[in-house]
């Protein structure tokens, strides 16, 4: 068989496997007609389709190869499916956790894919399974991040994650729960819908939209290829339209959904893990960026070039460089090197912007590319709607700068001349079109400066929120400087506020040995190992001055209280212990090696290896196989423990006990912690077993509990009295450091909030959870490399961090511009602020909340009705709060103290589904299913009334702030009345699917709505015309609310992100998430220092964005 029948061949096997059975017949009739020698292998392979353990979604990813090789015995097509997964005749399971499985889709040497059905929700799902035997420590983290970057993504053309089982246990194998897509790769989506240039450059404008998100999430793909992006069939017709704005699944039959994000890699992950990519090739070779072939550090600009050679592909059945039967080395080279195919050169309708816009996107030089997947996708979308793109052909001094740098070789004469013969003939040209075009070219590049400028602005700003939310703060630094220009904005500020709780990097010249808060100085104090002790502002991370011990610190160290006095071990073998004063560098006491064994009762000297100081200084606490208890205020010591291998101390907050970290060498499978009297050694309470090597200890209070970090899995919280232990902190992955607030050692109910704890992972990250509800408070980077040491200052509010030769301080309390208010029992309705510093919020149990911003203080709380509310409506301005409940009854109350005000009775049988207040409170706006009616808001009598047209749907309704205008969603449809006579000021327009929130302009001249399409139509209420219609969100748009000065547009949708547009460009300039749920409502405080958000998840999220110094 031909390679071209068995290209013909995989096509008629996926037409013929989606098509009913009836249908199906006669296909393979058709079929069998037009290539007789085909029928039997086609029937073949449909055979094999239908048994449980076949791959045909492997195959619908790309594995045909495989899959026809395995069907037809055909050894001819091994090394086509070399690269596949090597399937393996196991038998898969019937259940992994809650999921029955149903069928296996692939499957490898390390892993397995299943398609597997969840009860609760009921629904199909993909389960990719590690294989036991495969579970080392470094694939379970790898396994474990992607799980963690998948659950970041929610974009409906990225396959979504539900549900991650990443640590192993008993029986249960680590497992991702993802969306099961149930649609041909792109290339075959494409060929079977017969789609036209249009439809293809939608698909990759949709795609782009995709890659966007995850780029805005710190993300870069790495591998992104046409079989990675499955297109998912719509299920039903579309209901009419066929406009640009309808959706992706209405305009071409179907959703693009990228998934593989297996090799996927944080922006800034090389950063925090120390694996860098350089060197190193990842990915599929076609699809590979110049910069990735030649292994260097990637950005998104990379996934941009690899969409760029998707998108070629897709328009012109082909890829850009014919690599067929080339060596590695040698394709990387071409890719690298060699100038790629012209779309026009393949089919000549492609040539113009299509040309111009893949061109760019296929630019070796990044610098050159499309900043951005947005960027991408904008320019398509300019040329699909007749609008001038923004790229441009590369110049003909560019072209000859190219020829030359790849032509190094030629003869110095002949690259002279040349060179010399084309840049004559430029000038020529020039000056003879320099008289009627310089002022059109100067405008045109003025323009282009200004565009550049802003996509530099808008790509700074992304990588910086990136950073920040990769826990990246040194990255994140370098991206705002990039982005200086724009200091005054709102995400600006708002980025910069957040990199406010992290401290300076403090760096020694030797690595650290231990560090402590020097609280009456504010400052922190370390030892290096080279026996300097240096005091640091914890601030601003200067160094403010140092001394000099001397001697070398050979082995552990610890400070005391306030860093007063420093314990450690020196000498060759780290054999002998020393106390010095820390301001003065003092020797105040010395326990020898011979004093050590004898206190252990033997004749040998051993290494100390772990050390503890009371935080008093009067107690010591060293591990030298077995434990000594060292009192320098007289010399006694008292050895405990003899023989065991002690790894970790602890002295609690109070000094009254320490807890100790051993293994006994008889037994060496399980791990020990116990306490002890910090006086004589006694021990206290019970030995506590682990099965792992406890690595680190933390001991609050008076030491009635203490905090374990084990060389696996979670640190836990012990209750050493009885041994019980809670349920862990942490992803999963073993525990270097732990640190707890030493300010309570109380046991509290899970359900109670209480003081932080922080562990540090080996991927150099540091989390700070809830001491009993176990909820993730923050993440931060540790300062460099796996941190060593962890330790809270005596009030909780900073924590500091040591790495090697850095130490960083971090704010735990609320300075990273986001704050999380909760309270309310049911989703947040509506929000506005009473000032800059007081905001209101209200429930959908119409319960009213009043809180301060900057204490977190409730200043009212309240129930406004026992009745049901049906709708509400909040002025801040005139601090009134109105409510509609059944049978046409409107409460107004003060929003500031929730005291009724009075009634008014509509007099409708029908309830109010929606409410509108005017900015200044004297008109409010009711609508039923058929009516809109606006009343004078003191006298309780109506101004006027207008039926609506759609008369099926409840949507929204808004005073515009000068309170002259009013606007109604009617279904798909808005509608603008004059507020005080009742007069249509438009006629009804269309709108892309039905409004669902709308929002006025702060000088009135613009109205936006949101629809449940995800789209945004901006109308000029001036000119009477829809402005323009933009997408970012991949969910119903449910609020906006705009700034003060008009420059910067909020937008909440279900998708549970936050857009913040610039309103002058209508491009989004930032994307905010961390809500659990949709968001609901949205507003600006008054001097636009913060934006607060609601949401379905009950809570309340203020976002600070200060003026900057």
């Amino acid at each position: 068989m031909s390679p071209e029948q068995y290209e013909r061949l995989e096509r008629f096997f996926l037409e013929a496997r989606v098509l009913p059975e009836d249908r199906r017949v006669g296909f393979i009739e058709g079929v069998s007609r037009r290539e007789p020698g085909l029928r039997s292998e086609l029937e073949r392979l449909l055979s094999h389709d239908e048994r449980p353990q076949s791959a045909i979604d492997a195959l619908a990813k790309g594995g045909a190869a495989r899959m026809l090789a395995n069907a037809l015995d055909d050894s001819r097509l091994a090394p086509l499916a070399a690269n596949d997964f090597a399937p393996q005749a196991t038998p898969f399971p019937r259940q992994i956790g809650p999921y029955i499985i149903i069928r296996l889709i692939g499957q490898g040497g390390m892993g397995a894919v299943y398609e597997a059905e969840q009860d609760d929700p009921k629904r199909r799902v993909a389960l990719k399974v590690i294989r036991d035997g495969f579970s080392s420590p470094h694939l379970l983290e790898r396994f474990h991040r992607e799980a963690q970057m998948l659950g970041r993504l929610r974009h409906r053309g990225i396959a979504q994650i539900y549900d991650a089982h990443t640590l192993p246990d008993s029986g249960q194998p680590p497992y991702i729960v993802m969306e099961l897509i149930e649609g041909p790769p792109l290339l075959k989506f494409a060929e079977l819908q017969r789609l036209d240039t249009r439809q293809r450059l939608e698909l990759t404008a949709e795609i782009a939209d995709a890659l966007e998100h995850a780029h805005r999430g710190g993300l870069i793909h790495r591998d992104l290829k046409p079989g990675n992006i499955l297109v998912e069939p719509r299920s039903t017709p579309a209901a009419g339209g066929s406009g640009m704005f309808d959706s992706i699944e209405a305009r071409i039959g179907g959703q693009p959904k990228i998934l593989d994000f297996g090799v996927a890699r944080s922006a800034d992950l090389a950063t925090l893990t120390g694996e860098a990519d350089t060197g190193r090739l990842i990915g599929t070779v076609p699809y590979m960026s110049p910069e990735q072939a030649a292994g260097r550090r990637l950005d998104a600009r990379s996934d941009v070039y690899s969409l760029g050679v998707v998108a070629f592909e897709l328009l012109s059945g082909r890829l850009p460089y014919d690599l067929s039967g080339k060596m590695l080395h040698e394709a990387a080279r071409i890719i690298r090197d060699e100038e790629p195919t012209r779309l026009s050169a393949i089919d000549r309708r492609l040539r113009g912007d299509v040309e111009v816009i893949v061109g760019r996107a296929l630019d070796k030089d990044r610098e050159r590319r499309y900043a951005t997947a947005s960027d991408l996708a904008a320019d398509i979308r300019r040329h699909l709607s007749d609008q001038p793109i923004v790229a441009r052909p590369p110049s003909l001094a560019y072209r000859v700068r190219k020829l030359i740098k790849r032509r190094q070789a030629m003869a110095a004469g002949v690259a002279i001349a040349a060179t010399t013969l084309i840049i004559a003939g430029m000038i020529s040209l020039r000056h003879i079109a320099a008289t009627r075009r310089a002022d059109a070219e100067s405008q045109r590049q003025r323009i282009i400066a200004v565009e550049e400028a802003w996509r530099t602005y808008v790509g700074a700003i992304v990588s910086a929120a990136a950073a920040v939310e990769n826990h990246d703060p040194d990255l994140a630094v370098q991206f705002l400087s990039a982005a200086n220009q724009g200091r005054n904005t709102w995400e600006y500020r708002h980025v910069s506020a957040r990199l406010a709780a992290y401290g300076g990097l403090m760096e020694a010249e030797t690595p650290i040995a231990t560090a402590a808060f020097d609280e009456d100085d504010g400052a922190l104090v370390t030892a290096s190992r080279a026996g300097l002790i240096q005091w640091w502002d914890s601030c601003t991370a200067a160094l403010r001055h140092a001394i000099s011990l001397e001697q070398e610190i050979t082995g552990p160290a610890a400070f005391s209280e306030n860093g007063e006095w420093l314990v450690a071990a020196v000498g060759s073998a780290a054999e002998d212990v020393v106390i010095w004063q820390s301001e003065t560098g003092s020797e105040l006491a010395r326990l020898t090696a011979s004093e050590i064994a004898a206190a252990l009762e033997r004749n040998y000297v051993a290494p100390v290896t772990v050390i503890a100081i009371s935080p008093d200084g009067g107690r010591v606490a060293l591990g030298a196989e077995g434990g000594v208890l060292w009192r320098p205020g007289d010399g006694e010591r008292f050895g405990w423990l003899c023989g065991t291998h002690v790894s970790a101390l602890a002295f609690s907050a109070d000094g009254s006990r320490f807890v100790s970290g051993y293994r006994n060498p008889e037994i060496l499978e399980t791990a020990f912690i116990r306490a002890f009297d910090a006086d004589v050694a006694e021990p206290l309470d019970r030995r506590i077993g682990f099965p792992y090597r406890v690595k680190s200890l933390a001991v609050p209070g008076a030491g009635e509990i203490a905090l374990v970090g084990t060389g696996k899995n979670n640190a836990k919280f012990v209750i050493l009295k009885t041994g019980q232990k809670r349920q862990g902190y942490g992803p999963g992955l073993q525990v270097d450091a732990v640190a707890i607030d030493p300010r309570d050692d109380r046991i509290m109910p899970k359900t109670v909030p209480g003081l932080p704890v922080a562990t540090a992972t080996p991927d150099g990250l540091i989390g700070v959870y809830d001491r009993n509800t176990r909820a993730l408070l923050r993440r931060f980077a540790g300062p460099g490399g796996r941190v060593s040491r962890l330790a809270f200052s005596s009030d909780g509010a900073r924590l500091h961090a040591v790495a090697g030769r850095l130490v960083r301080v971090y704010h735990v309390e609320p300075l990273d511009a986001i704050t999380v208010f909760r309270g309310h029992q049911t989703p947040v309705e509506r929000i506005d602020f009473l000032g800059d510093a007081r905001l209101v919020s209200v429930g959908l149990d119409s319960a009213l909340r009043i809180t301060d911003v900057r204490s977190g203080a409730v200043v009212a709380a309240a129930t406004t009705s026992a009745e049901s509310v049906r709708c509400l409506a909040i002025s801040s301005a005139a601090a009134l709060l109105a409510t509609g409940h059944d049978g046409g009854l409107i409460r107004l109350w003060n929003a500031e103290t929730s005291e009724a005000l009075r009634e008014l009775q509509t007099g409708a049988d029908a309830t109010i589904s929606a409410l509108a207040v005017s900015a200044d409170g004297a008109r409010l706006a009711t609508r039923t299913a058929t009516r809109l009616t606006v009343w004078d808001s003191a006298s309780a009598r109506p101004r006027w009334s207008a039926t609506l047209i759609d008369q099926k749907t409840a949507a929204p309704l808004a005073f515009s702030p000068d309170g002259a205008l009013i606007a109604a969603g009617e279904g798909d449809r808005v509608h603008v009345w004059d507020a005080a006579a009742g007069e249509s000021l438009n006629p009804p327009d269309a709108h892309a699917g039905s409004v669902t929130a709308l929002a006025f302009s702060p000088d009135s001249g613009l109205l936006l709505s949101g629809s449940s399409e995800g789209t945004l139509c901006i109308w000029d209420l001036r000119a009477g015309t829809k402005k323009t219609v933009v997408k970012q969100h991949a969910g119903v748009v449910r609020a906006f609310a705009f700034a003060p000065d008009g420059a910067r547009l909020a937008s909440g949708s279900d998708d549970r992100s936050i857009v913040v547009w610039d309103t002058s460009r209508w491009e989004p300039v930032l994307t905010l998430t961390g809500h659990a749920g949709g968001v609901t409502t949205l507003a600006f405080s008054p001097d636009g220092a913060r934006l607060a958000s609601g949401s379905l998840d009950q809570s309340i999220r203020v976002w600070d964005s200060p003026p900057l110094p």
